[in-house]
């Protein structure tokens, strides 16, 4: 038998981070295609951005920093440049969605996003199906979703997933 995680109720990032991986895995069990576009295209502009100074620094190392400062100008120009692609991203296109995914049987695509307040334990899931323009939301306490002794009720999660996919497709 597998072992039951327990997580720290007091921390509500701990708690949210929980809840979007089950909500990851059920609906990933149930059939929905995740897409990764958005994480590939941040962690592109990551690697692009390290990449650049990577290879500066190599340059620099074997022909001195004096001779190379130019290629520095420009590496660490390209680095600044897809950080800042990178950071207006995440903050105004993918915000606080965390699933991107199409469904199984009617190919309509899925949008989950979820937020909580740092001092707070009430966790708001937001479905939103593009495709139709049909959005439903819940905000209920971290309570629902755990036990007292800190241990994901994978159940409720997936009955609220459910109910909000419902209101959607």
């Amino acid at each position: 038998m597998a072992k039951k995680i327990t997580f720290d109720t007091s921390s509500s990032n701990d708690l949210k981070v929980a809840c979007q991986t089950q909500i990851k895995k059920h609906l990933n069990k149930s059939g929905y295609t995740e897409s990764h576009f958005n994480e590939d295209l941040v962690l592109a502009c990551g690697y692009i951005g390290a990449l650049a100074c990577l290879a500066d620094f190599a340059y620099s190392y074997k022909y001195g920093f004096n001779e190379t400062i130019w290629a520095s100008y420009y590496s660490v120009s390209l680095y600044a440049i897809t950080y800042l692609i990178s950071l207006f991203y995440s903050t105004f296109i993918i915000k606080n969605t965390f699933y991107y995914g199409t469904s199984p049987s009617k190919s309509i695509r899925v949008q989950i996003a979820s937020s909580s307040s740092k001092y707070s334990d009430v966790f708001t899931i937001c479905v939103t199906a593009p495709d139709s323009s049909k959005s439903a939301s819940s905000s209920n306490s971290f309570g629902k979703y755990f036990y007292a002794n800190g241990e994901l009720s994978s159940d409720a999660i997936a009955l609220e997933i459910d109910s909000l996919l419902a209101k959607c497709l």
